[in-house]
């Protein structure tokens, strides 16, 4: 399940946000579904998604969008950083 960019964006000024994101997290586990969010675009955002328990995220903060030999150069080193994170990165 993904979260909109414009709630992940919002989280962090506007409690409603927040209260959104934090219940469709919850809403997809309670369905047995992976989570993303989409626009992770600070570092702030990342660690709030962590915390809440959110299984993937993928916006500008992890990568920019990016040319095929480049994004398979960047998936080796997110494998490689990745396994001991429990939210992973997905590039934009």
């Amino acid at each position: 399940m993904k979260i909109d960019r414009s709630f992940v964006s919002g989280m962090h000024r506007r409690s409603e946000e927040f209260t959104i994101v934090r219940s469709m997290i919850d809403l997809g586990h309670n369905l047995g579904l992976r989570v993303v969010a989409e626009g992770v675009e600070h570092a702030d955002d990342l660690a709030l998604l962590r915390r809440l328990g959110c299984d993937l995220a993928q916006g500008f903060h992890l990568a920019r969008p990016l040319p095929l030999a480049e994004l398979l150069a960047w998936l080796e080193g997110w494998r490689a950083t990745s396994e001991a994170e429990p939210l992973t990165g997905h590039p934009a």
